[in-house]
């Protein structure tokens, strides 16, 4: 049974602040005049080339709809004005925010033409599963590195229970290991070439050439004629097996499915052709129809994502099959299912509580793992941890001989917060826990890690210490809020180090890209470098901190360390390689201390987390972002603000529970539309 999503564990409202409709321009410009002009408009200084001054009306701000986007956004955050300038009395700060919150959303109200979603082609996993749902294989395709956890069954949505313990494996944990579900010499997934080499990834028209045809109708054959492949398809005795059904009735399910639109009766015709000429060739139906089978997943009506083109730039609602192709993408990374296809086929799926059915029965579907797999793996940046790299010899203990090899047992670590993200997904639990929960999915290894920093695995020394096959991973209760969530993993902590020394510049970065979605602007060039080891740091008489306020001094890096070190800091209290530390190993004590928003005062992790759980809002905003922007397959523009702002309130009436903040992607306004350009 799914739980009831707890509330935050700090919580001070259920909905984000209302916008004040009454603040005017001249209410703001004074406040404006006060604390922005002097950077930006006063004399001849005008920072990030941003000059308020000249902006004298309402309607000038309306005009520069971005810049009011920019300076909401900064001033929400705290980043604005400068740490060491005037500040804001609350108050003012909410009329300044409201005001410029108020053109940006009636910018979006007046401008409601969506970002066109440009073509592109499947990616590795996306046709992985595509291939394996089309043809009922019962396993992968391929090895996948894509998929960090290898194991599925303890995922299943529709218990509503994630079991305490789980059996899993990993290409780190295994990266030797035979894979046991996958198609036989299968040749490997084509990468994406120019387009003078191919038909392109992305793009608003197809462009092909024989080179990338030439490998993806390989690619295909040698799915249909791996040598397992019979008894890998559940289609063997079905629909590869020759009886009395006419060929064109075969087809035409299949083609539709496959293509993700009606089946025209001149596509239909070509594919009953070429089966005509193969079996004449083979004198075989089942090797015909393998033949036919690898044309089609060749074919760029399966291999893209298409939408149709619209004789007019305006928004028009996707239509049936579009949208079902976007609701596969979104929550299972591949097509649409035969009951999907059948709803849309009667143009139901567009009405919007049979919508609501469908995204409710794909989410309790094994499939919407892939929301783990694809979505968290990439919105968390899980990726880099496989180049993390921590330096051998002050860190020994993150590496272990096993066998002949040298493994990363700190990749193990990157299990943990994908099973916790798994979790909330199969208990429909509040996404909040992202930010601190009081459970972790970990191995004997990893929970050694955590609790005896100094001798994590005992006497077991670096040699052999664990199965390199699969590992249990278990669901263990917290006992200190140091721990929970996905801030304070080792996984997140390893790869936001350098291989000496933390890097609060590195962690801040993270927490302001991944849980906040408000990234800090790349570095100026030559920017001065600090010290890799911090040996070197501490040699001086200095901390990190010390020394990060030396390198901030310089003008041009002050304004992004304000925003991103007080986050970096907060993580300071862990290693690098995530363990818990009181002091340097020269011996200055740890400080974490720092102000969240520019308001919230935080002397450690947990208090850091309590300054996120007292304003949910600004996660769940940060979080529904990143869904969004992956549901779409493109950037979020200003014109989303309003869908983005629907999201987020549903989402906090609901305490942050998992399948509300989907719904509500799902249901959007800019998931259900479209704007696409004219074809050439």
């Amino acid at each position: 049974k799914n739980l009831e999503p707890k509330k935050p564990i700090k919580e001070v409202r259920s909905s984000p602040p209302p916008i004040n409709d009454s603040v005017s321009f001249e209410e703001v410009q004074p406040l404006l005049q006060k604390y922005c002009y002097e950077c930006h408009g006063a004399g001849k200084k005008v920072k990030g080339k941003v000059n308020l001054k000249e902006m004298e009306s309402r309607a000038k701000f309306s005009q520069q709809v971005e810049i009011s986007r920019l300076g909401a956004e900064a001033v929400s955050f705290g980043e604005m004005p400068p740490k060491k300038s005037e500040q804001p009395s609350a108050e003012e700060k909410r009329k300044i925010s409201d005001f410029l919150n108020r053109i940006v959303d009636e910018y979006a109200r007046e401008n409601t033409i969506l970002e066109p979603v440009i073509m592109r082609r499947f990616n590795r996993y996306e046709y992985n599963n595509a291939v394996r749902d089309l043809l009922q294989l019962r396993g992968d395709i391929y090895p996948l590195p894509e998929k960090s956890i290898r194991g599925e069954s303890h995922f299943n949505p529709a218990s509503g229970v994630m079991p305490r313990s789980v059996r899993v494996s990993n290409r780190t944990l295994g990266k030797n290991q035979v894979e046991r579900q996958i198609l036989k010499d299968v040749n490997p997934f084509a990468i994406d070439l120019q387009a003078e080499h191919g038909f392109n990834n992305r793009g608003e028209q197809l462009s092909t050439s024989t080179i990338l045809l030439e490998s993806l109708l390989k690619l295909g054959r040698s799915i249909v004629d791996s040598p397992n492949f019979d008894s890998y398809t559940k289609l063997a005795d079905s629909f590869f097996k020759e009886d009395e059904v006419p060929i064109k009735e075969k087809l035409r399910p299949f083609l539709g499915r496959a293509f993700r639109r009606p089946v025209t009766e001149v596509t239909l015709n070509r594919y009953t052709n070429y089966y005509e000429l193969e079996k004449q060739k083979t004198s075989s139906h089942t090797r015909a129809l393998k033949n036919v089978v690898a044309a089609i997943l060749a074919s760029p009506k399966f291999l893209y994502v298409v939408e149709a083109k619209s004789e007019t730039s305006k928004k028009i609602p996707l239509s049936e099959y579009e949208l079902a192709q976007r609701l596969a993408l979104f929550l299972w990374s591949s097509i649409p299912d035969k009951e999907l296809i059948a709803v849309a086929q009667e143009g139901q799926l567009s009405k919007p509580d049979i919508l609501e059915r469908e995204i409710r029965r794909m989410l309790l579907d094994r499939r919407s793992r892939a929301l783990s797999e694809n979505f968290a793996r990439q919105w968390l940046r899980l990726d880099q941890l496989v180049t993390a790299v921590p330096d051998f010899d002050r860190f020994g203990e993150y590496y272990a001989r096993i066998g002949c090899e040298q493994w990363k047992f700190g990749l193990q670590t990157m299990v943990e917060p994908l099973l916790l993200f798994e979790s909330i997904q199969v208990e429909d639990r509040s996404i909040m826990l992202l930010v601190d929960s009081n459970y972790s999915y970990r191995s004997d290894e990893l929970q050694s890690w955590y609790e005896n920093p100094q001798s994590p695995f005992g006497t077991k020394g670096n040699r052999n210490r664990f199965n390199t096959m699969s590992q249990t991973f278990s669901r263990r209760p917290l006992i200190t809020r140091k721990e929970g969530g996905v801030l304070s993993t080792a996984a997140v902590l390893t790869m936001t180090s350098t291989p000496l020394r933390t890097s609060p510049i590195k962690r801040g970065a993270w927490v302001a890209t991944v849980i906040f979605n408000d990234p800090p602007p790349p570095p100026p060039d030559l920017v001065p470098e600090i010290e890799e080891d911090d040996a070197a740091i501490a040699a001086s008489g200095l901390t990190i901190r010390d020394r990060l306020k030396q390198h901030a001094s310089d003008q041009s890096c002050a304004s992004c360390h304000a925003k991103i070190d007080p986050m970096g800091f907060a993580l300071e209290n862990y290693d690098p390689v995530g363990r818990w530390r009181e002091d340097y190993a020269g011996g200055l004590p740890v400080d974490a201390s720092g102000k969240l928003f520019g308001e919230i005062e935080f002397k450690n992790i947990v208090e850091f987390k309590d300054a996120i759980l007292a304003r949910p809002e600004k996660f769940i905003r940060g979080f529904s972002e990143h869904l969004l922007s992956y549901a779409l397959g493109r950037e979020l523009k200003v014109t989303d603000k309003l869908a983005v702002d629907r999201i987020t309130g549903k989402a906090m009436e609901d305490h942050g529970r998992f399948s509300t903040v989907i719904l509500e992607v799902a249901m959007s306004h800019p998931f259900r539309n479209k704007k696409v350009k004219k074809a050439k």
